[in-house]
């Protein structure tokens, strides 16, 4: 058994699940969900129950093995920690992502009664991705008529997909300091190379900030609006839809693109992911025909 710990929003839970669930398919080891996170705060909700996800959700007493291991104050924390040092990591009971954005091989060399616990976001891990794994990555039935309406238009024209996401990266310190917010400049330079590449682009706005983003973009396009964004699942399936993606220097909008099944797309990221510039020079997320601008 290997349990995953999911936190965050949707694109870092996208992370987590993808990475742990192709490992446990290639070794044919059964995969749980440590869900705890959720419990503990308001800010994120899980939200891959509404995929066609493995759905196998650690209990308590799954969780019961691993927990005074993660607990930095417990005798058993120590003794393990101990253990741990004189082992390979991927030996370890519970591996720990060591750098963000970093790609570690080892994590691929774990094997069954492990906890991995991270958030995986290097294009590496999903060189070798199972097909059950994208397959599982699709929504379940949506009954919803604003779902429908967008996917309609999306899929009767040449949609392109524009993702702003402002919210926290304005309102948290922590996110402001790392992330930063996108510039006006570089959407209108991923709008102008949309527009000299597509014939007759139609573009869909997605943000947590529809308000601004109407009052800054004169551009002629539709502003995805979808139960005032408390259904972001849908909204990542939709950008996912459109034929073309601008993303921002999100995990939200990066799934939205990597799950785009169009084999002609276009999908322009920023280059710029984080503030810090030796941080960003070690991001691996760019996709061999993306374009970083």
């Amino acid at each position: 058994m290997i349990i995953v710990n999911l936190i965050s929003g949707l694109g870092n839970q996208l992370f987590q699940y993808a990475i742990a669930r192709n490992i446990s398919l290639k070794k044919k080891i059964e995969l749980k969900l440590d869900i705890s996170f959720f419990s503990t705060q308001t800010l994120r909700n899980y939200q891959l129950d509404k995929f066609n996800i493995a759905e196998n959700l650690a209990s308590i007493q799954d969780l019961k093995r691993f927990t005074n291991l993660r607990s930095k104050h417990s005798v058993r924390y120590k003794i393990q920690r101990n253990i741990d040092n004189l082992l390979p990591k991927h030996k370890r009971k519970i591996f720990s992502e060591s750098y963000l954005w970093i790609y570690e091989e080892s994590l691929e060399k774990i094997s069954d009664h492990t906890y991995i616990d991270g958030y995986w976001q290097n294009k590496k891990y999903l060189k070798d991705l199972h097909p059950i794994v994208l397959e599982e990555l699709t929504l379940k039935n949506v009954d919803n008529n604003d779902y429908s309406h967008y996917l309609f238009l999306i899929s009767k024209s040449n949609s392109v997909s524009i993702h702003i996401r402002r919210g926290d990266y304005l309102g948290d310190k922590n996110a402001n300091e790392i992330f930063g917010v996108l510039s006006i400049d570089y959407y209108n330079r991923a709008i102008d190379h949309i527009k000299t590449q597509v014939e007759n682009p139609l573009f869909f706005i997605f943000s947590d900030d529809l308000n601004w983003a109407e009052e800054q973009f004169k551009i002629q396009a539709t502003f995805v609006k979808i139960e005032n964004g408390q259904k972001p699942y849908l909204e990542l399936d939709l950008m996912s839809k459109c034929k073309h993606n601008i993303i921002a220097n999100s995990s939200f909008s990066w799934w939205g693109a990597f799950l785009n099944r169009n084999f002609g797309k276009i999908v322009i990221m920023p280059k710029r992911w984080v503030l810090d510039e030796n941080i960003n020079a070690k991001i691996n997320l760019k996709l061999s025909n993306w374009i970083q601008l």
